[in-house]
């Protein structure tokens, strides 16, 4: 099964939150950081002898603050890594063969053999063949002509990773 797609710099985006949110280290400092924060600051106010309703205040409002502002760094930085790597963005191919999963690019032609393939994802909107913990194929479902065109792409790779994996271990 081959698609072709084009991969913007959102799709890159929702890719790494999904990592985030879907990893637990990652999700569980993130969470963390959340609550700890807020409370942290709320904490530093009190011991400035401020109102208690006063430094719980300012400490929560600060504390997101300064989530909202690192978040929106975050993304700046993931962002800037596009621009020096070419063929990350813009149109990409990936076929479904026996062997593994054949990847073109405007830059490269790859393939990643079905045991090399950690694993096999995907939420609403995308289908991520993980190569380790953090780099994945990102596959828009936006490209298939039907939800079940991509469901079918899902269910044959998922087979033939499932199928390659059991013979491999």
């Amino acid at each position: 099964m081959v698609i072709s797609f084009d991969i913007n710099k959102e799709d890159y985006w929702k890719f790494n939150k999904h990592v985030i949110m879907n990893n637990l280290k990652y999700k569980r400092r993130f969470l963390t950081s959340l609550i700890l924060l807020p409370v942290v600051m709320s904490i530093i106010f009190m011991l400035m002898q401020l109102p208690t309703w006063y430094s719980w205040t300012a400490g929560i409002i600060l504390g997101l603050g300064v989530h909202v502002y690192s978040y929106k760094r975050f993304k700046r930085r993931v962002l800037s890594l596009l621009d020096d790597k070419p063929g990350l963005l813009g149109e990409h191919t990936i076929t479904l063969a026996d062997e593994g999963i054949i990847e073109n690019t405007s830059v490269n032609e790859s393939i990643h053999k079905w045991p090399g393939i950690r694993s096999i994802e995907h939420n609403d909107e995308y289908i991520f063949i993980f190569l380790n913990q953090t780099m994945a194929h990102i596959i828009p479902k936006r490209a298939f002509e039907s939800s079940e065109t991509a469901a079918v792409f899902l269910k044959e790779a998922q087979s033939k990773w499932e199928r390659e994996s059991r013979r491999t271990a």
